[in-house]
């Protein structure tokens, strides 16, 4: 089989980027003095994106549109200064994208 390109989706893919999304929601819901979830549930909250993340962390009293909004910029701006704390792209992601530019695929 011959492929003319490979196109990845980063964050999630090549990227394992949970433990930053973790800390910066769970910074985002402290500020706010909500109760923080331990990093492993974030591998069932994260998917569909932000607007769904905060609506799967917070709690039953704050699922309205304005609360959502509130907790989404605290992470925004939380996420902007911390998205590379321990990101790190998946065991074996460099060798892979080293032999696709070796092989001239574009990405």
């Amino acid at each position: 089989m011959s492929y003319k390109a490979i196109l990845f989706d980063l964050d999630g893919t090549l990227l394992d980027t949970l433990e930053d999304i973790a800390a910066s929601c769970n910074r985002a819901l402290l500020v706010h003095q909500l109760e923080p979830h331990p990093v492993a549930a974030y591998r069932y909250f994260v998917g569909n994106g932000l607007t769904t993340l905060i609506e799967r962390i917070v709690p039953g009293s704050w699922q309205d549109e304005q609360s959502i909004a509130l907790i989404a910029d605290s992470f925004r701006e939380d996420y902007a200064e911390n998205w590379a704390v321990k990101t790190k792209p998946y065991d074996g992601i460099e060798g892979l994208l080293v032999e696709l530019t070796g092989m001239s695929m574009p990405m």
